[in-house]
């Protein structure tokens, strides 16, 4: 077995449950919300990379079915 995956689904789904009601309420410092900020400024993406994104977004998948 891989590390960090769990092999019952049941299980994962219970953990996957409980990691999410431990964030409940919790939110980022302003220092840590700047750290992010300035993490993303000057983040450049080549034209055919921006294109493959484009592209991969307008498939269809599990997350975005259309209809």
């Amino acid at each position: 077995m891989t590390r960090g995956v769990c092999a019952d689904p049941i299980k994962d789904l219970e953990r996957r449950r409980r990691m999410r009601e431990s964030m409940i309420g919790k939110h980022h410092t302003e220092e840590t919300r700047r750290k992010i900020g300035e993490a993303q400024i000057g983040k450049i993406v080549s034209e055919e990379t921006r294109k493959k994104m484009s592209e991969a977004h307008k498939k269809p998948n599990k997350m975005n079915k259309p209809g």
